[in-house]
C-alpha cells in the first residue's frame, strides 16, 4: 500500500522531472495516458523517488501507472445543465398542405350611400281595392278606322238602323276602373 507521503513524494518528483527534461513532454504523455497505455515504475521505499523501470529493486516497490481500470459504479444524476444558446436558423421547410375552410366572418359595417340613381321607366297602372276594372265598348265615330291612343281592342257589333237595316260597326275597348 503507497503511504500518502510516497505518493505526493512520487507526484513532485515525476513534476519536477518532466519540467527540467528529464521525462517526455507532458502532452505526449497525456496522450498516452489517454489512449490507455501502461507505464511501470518502481517507487523508493525511504525517499519516494519515482523511476520508469520493469525491475525494481528490494528497496523499490513496483507499481503501474495509466492504464484502463475496471468500470466504477454509476454515479448519481447530476444537476440539469443551462439552457444552450439559440441554434441557427434552419432551412425552409416545404409547403404545407391547404387547411380547411375557416368559419364565416361576422357581417361588416353599412357602407355609404351611394349617388342618386337615374329615372326608372314608368310601372303599369296599380289597382285600388275600392274600385273594380271594367271594359268598355265605343264607337269612335269614324268609319273603318281603327283604335289608338292606349285602347286595347278593335272588333265589330253588328247594329240595327232606325230604318232597321242591319250592318257592322267597328268598335274599340278600354280597361276603366269604376267604384
Amino acid at each position: 500500500m503507497i503511504t500518502k507521503r510516497e505518493l505526493v513524494v512520487g507526484l513532485l518528483a515525476g513534476f519536477v522531472g518532466s519540467v527540467v527534461g528529464l521525462s517526455t513532454n507532458t502532452a505526449s504523455v497525456a496522450e498516452e495516458v489517454a489512449r490507455g497505455e501502461v507505464l511501470s515504475v518502481c517507487i523508493n521505499k525511504k525517499t519516494g523517488a519515482i523511476k520508469a523501470a520493469t525491475k525494481c529493486t528490494k528497496d523499490e516497490r513496483k507499481t503501474v501507472l495509466g492504464g484502463i481500470g475496471p468500470q466504477g459504479v454509476q454515479g448519481e444524476k447530476g444537476d440539469k445543465g443551462d439552457v444552450g444558446p439559440v441554434g441557427p436558423q434552419g432551412a425552409q421547410g416545404e409547403r404545407g398542405a391547404v387547411g380547411p375552410q375557416g368559419e364565416r366572418g361576422l357581417t361588416g359595417a353599412t357602407g355609404a350611400q351611394g349617388p342618386q340613381g337615374l329615372t326608372g321607366a314608368t310601372g303599369p297602372a296599380g289597382t285600388s281595392p275600392y274600385l273594380r276594372k271594367e271594359t268598355i265598348y265605343f264607337y269612335d265615330g269614324k268609319y273603318g278606322s281603327w283604335c289608338s291612343g292606349g285602347l286595347i281592342a278593335n272588333s265589330s257589333i253588328a247594329a240595327v238602323s232606325p230604318s232597321g237595316s242591319r250592318f257592322t260597326v267597328g268598335v274599340c275597348a278600354k280597361e276603366v276602373y269604376v267604384p
